[in-house]
């Protein structure tokens, strides 16, 4: 069943986005003068439909799109020439230019205005440490006490040389392809010189005594402990007392978020007894465990946390606006950066992009989880569309026939030959165009179905 709610929402979304695409088309030729002759909210049987000032409007059935049409056409498809000054191909090339604009700008605008939205309601990401999640032996916590030029507050600009502009792309630079094992680089801009500087987090390799069990370095926020990962066999000789899913709180009555654990960890010896306290299930326990002490070579956690809380003054509000406007071009510096590592072979192919079947699994998700409220669940579906706003900007913007970014193309190519170019160059674009499509929506389809296969 939630599949097919999760279809249903799809619908709707795309529906809706692709209708403020073809408003902004429509709003941008009424506002030049350029006659239009249907104005059509999604697609298949007709609904609602009423006249107004020679403009058709409909409302149909099926949220897959929606279109305007700014000529009228005959039996067989095919445009009716006429040189009646008001329509859209008549026009100078400028006017035309801005019309085949306008939808793409019309997601960037949407897709911006939602995330303000979300970030004047719900808690904003900014682009500073939040140092009181830093945790000591960290490789954030040894930087900042190398940093001299820090100071709470500053801005970070860039991750190992690469400009961020949101918490997305930071997110992305910062988590997706630097591992544990890299020395990462991040410069900030000081609060009160306006200088930007350097802060190096070089990873230390040490040896470390392991206790049979791996946690997630995030604090579950329920219990105050750390989540379980994974179990080694050979814990506890064999018979480990923790299991994957666990809630550790405490070893040895010191709580797993108190600083002096790891010093105590790190005391530990071969053979030495421990007391676990620990959830599971939602019910708490304390079991001794035998320390099976196996010194491996580790590397500390990154342990870089952002700033985040709601905003609560007018300056915030505006530096939501700020990082809200900067959002486009990190989904732009993503993209951009994807495309480079998979060319690179660092990122699988089918990573690449994402259809239909993809933005329906992903949606899915949100709708079946169970431990998030509707609350989350709605203001991470509206997230979503705010991205997918913008994928559809970028997109469109694609010099394929059939999409907005063609038309900007040919527009250009007019202005510098001074003519419109032949109608057998026009006929070879749009086979070669159609076929562009065809492989670009095989491809998408065939990389949904392999990340669901694989699990990626």
């Amino acid at each position: 069943m939630s599949i097919v709610v999760s279809i249903l929402i799809i619908l709707v979304i795309l529906g809706l986005l692709v209708t403020a695409h073809e408003l902004g088309h429509f709003w941008v030729a009424s506002w030049l003068k350029i006659k239009a002759f249907e104005v059509s909210i999604f697609v298949g049987p007709k609904l609602l439909q009423w006249k107004r000032k020679g403009v058709e409007y409909t409302i149909r059935a099926i949220p897959l799109g929606a279109y305007v049409r700014f000529s009228e056409f005959d039996d067989e498809g095919n445009v009716i020439k006429d040189d009646d000054p008001a329509l859209l191909i008549n026009q100078k090339r400028w006017k035309r230019l801005l019309v085949a604009l306008a939808g793409p700008f019309m997601n960037l605008v949407l897709g911006v205005l939602i995330f303000v939205i979300l970030f004047a309601v719900n808690p904003s990401w900014f682009m500073t440490l939040d140092t009181d999640e830093t945790a000591p032996y960290t490789q954030m916590a040894i930087a900042i006490e190398n940093c001299p030029e820090y100071n709470e507050g500053d801005i970070i600009t860039h991750v190992n040389g690469k400009r961020v502009f949101s918490y997305f792309d930071f997110a992305f630079e910062a988590g997706y392809f630097p591992k544990d094992i890299d020395v990462m680089t991040l410069t900030l801009k000081s609060g009160s010189t306006g200088e930007s500087y350097e802060m190096v987090l070089d990873p230390v390799p040490v040896e470390r005594p392991m206790m049979g069990f791996k946690y997630y370095a995030e604090i579950d926020e329920e219990y105050n402990g750390w989540p379980i990962s994974e179990i080694y066999e050979d814990a506890n000789n064999g018979s480990p007392v923790l299991k994957a899913g666990d809630i550790l709180v405490a070893i040895n009555d010191i709580p797993v978020v108190d600083d002096s654990i790891y010093d105590f960890c790190d005391s530990l010896h071969d053979g030495d007894t421990v007391t676990f306290t620990f959830y599971r299930d939602g019910v708490e326990h304390h079991e001794d465990s035998v320390v099976n002490t196996l010194l491996v070579p580790s590397i500390d956690y990154r342990g870089i946390y952002l700033t985040s809380h709601k905003i609560n003054s007018v300056k915030e509000f505006f530096v939501a606006i700020k990082t809200a406007s900067a959002t486009p071009l990190s989904v732009g510096r993503i993209t951009v950066s994807i495309l480079q590592n998979a060319l690179k072979g660092s990122v699988e192919p089918y990573n690449v992009v994402q259809g239909p079947v993809g933005l329906t699994a992903s949606v899915s998700e949100v709708v079946t989880e169970n431990d998030t409220s509707v609350y989350d669940k709605v203001s991470n579906l509206i997230m979503y569309s705010a991205m997918i706003s913008l994928g559809l900007m970028y997109s469109n913007m694609l010099p394929i026939p059939g999409l907005d970014g063609n038309q900007v193309i040919l527009l250009i190519v007019e202005a510098v030959i001074g003519r419109p170019i032949s109608r057998k160059a026009e006929d070879v674009i749009a086979v070669v165009g159609f076929i562009m499509l065809i492989l670009l929506a095989v491809f998408a389809l065939a990389s949904d179905i392999i990340r669901i296969v694989i699990g990626a």
